[in-house]
């Protein structure tokens, strides 16, 4: 099959539905053909993911500079991750502050340390055991 057979079987992949199917058959034209500029475009458009997008554009845009359809994608799929990194840093530093014990939290220190809610049932028997005998 030549590159446009193939290309066709993509687009017409796309078109029925099969998203998995065109992203792999676009996948093989860009090995077989590293500087297709229209696979790659039509691959931008397919993958799950923005990073993948990503990567496909600045690939798109390595072949051919002047693609402004492809500069001006990347710059809003950059926009969308930077967005989607700040929200995930937001969430992470977004804990309640207070001491512990009034938010009723466990606290690990390190994930080495146990608490005692960890021990086994026959551990704390012999805790009360000894706690017994150093009393007596």
């Amino acid at each position: 099959m030549g590159k446009k057979s193939l290309m066709d079987e993509a687009i017409s992949a796309q078109q029925k539905g099969e998203t998995e199917r065109a992203i792999k058959i676009l996948e093989i034209i860009t090995l077989k053909e590293p500087d297709n500029e229209e696979a790659w475009m039509q691959l931008s458009r397919l993958v799950k993911h923005p990073w993948q997008e990503a990567k496909c554009l600045n690939k798109l845009i390595l072949i051919n500079p002047d693609n402004r359809a492809a500069r001006q994608r990347l710059e809003q799929v950059d926009n969308l991750l930077r967005e989607k990194k700040q929200v995930e840093s937001d969430l992470r530093t977004d804990v309640p502050v207070g001491p512990p014990h009034a938010l009723n939290l466990k606290v690990k220190i390190r994930d080495s340390d146990i608490l005692p809610e960890d021990f086994p049932w026959w551990i704390k028997l012999l805790g009360l055991f000894f706690g017994w005998l150093i009393f007596m």
